[in-house]
């Protein structure tokens, strides 16, 4: 019995021969049971060695909205 994955779920993911714990952005956003995944902030500190508070420096927001601005 399968489980359906949510939105907001903590899976692991292999890719390239590691393995991720990325977090479900769109259960089906890549096909039917094909998740769209994403890093947190945390997530990407462990993985990409970049501080949490770096990143959390380069969030902006325009018109209600947040987004990420890379340097």
């Amino acid at each position: 019995m399968s489980m359906a994955i949510q939105q907001g779920q903590l899976i692991t993911l292999s890719f390239e021969g590691r393995e991720f714990q990325v977090i479900v952005v769109e259960p089906n956003g890549l096909g039917q049971d094909q998740p769209s995944v994403g890093f947190g902030f945390r997530m990407m500190e462990r993985y990409a060695g970049i501080p949490n508070t770096t990143l959390s420096s380069w969030v902006r927001e325009l018109e209600g909205n947040k987004y990420l601005e890379l340097p």
